[in-house]
């Protein structure tokens, strides 16, 4: 059973530059999801004393196809590694020129040690 359960996922982040972030506190949460989704967005509410969020954001990206993901997460003793996975389109697909900004948000049991990403 996987320790990952997505909150968001798409190609439509408020965050443009590449991101990775592990969160552990509701102020954070708050902040990250505004800058996400918009001052009028409501987070997801996530119990902080249980779990925690993380976050990769792929940046702005010339055309559709673009996509990241968080594919696992893994205790090894005092540190956790969480996998990312990142896709481009195949070479030679024709797409629009438009700009997308993928993301995948997930949240995970908590975690209080050090935390890295990796691909």
């Amino acid at each position: 059973m996987s320790l990952v359960s997505t909150i968001g996922r798409g190609d439509g982040s408020g965050v443009s530059t590449p991101r990775r972030v592990v969160i552990r506190d509701e102020s954070a949460w708050r902040a990250l999801w505004i800058e996400h989704a918009g001052a009028t967005s409501v987070a997801p509410d996530i119990d902080f004393d249980a779990r925690m969020v993380a976050a990769v954001f792929g940046g702005d990206r010339p055309t559709p196809g673009y996509s990241i993901e968080i594919i696992d997460a893994r205790e090894h003793g005092e540190a956790m590694e969480i996998v990312v996975r990142e896709s481009r389109p195949p070479s030679g697909m024709i797409a629009a020129q438009v700009v997308v900004t993928p993301f995948h948000i997930v949240s995970l049991p908590r975690f209080d040690g050090a935390t890295s990403f990796t691909a």
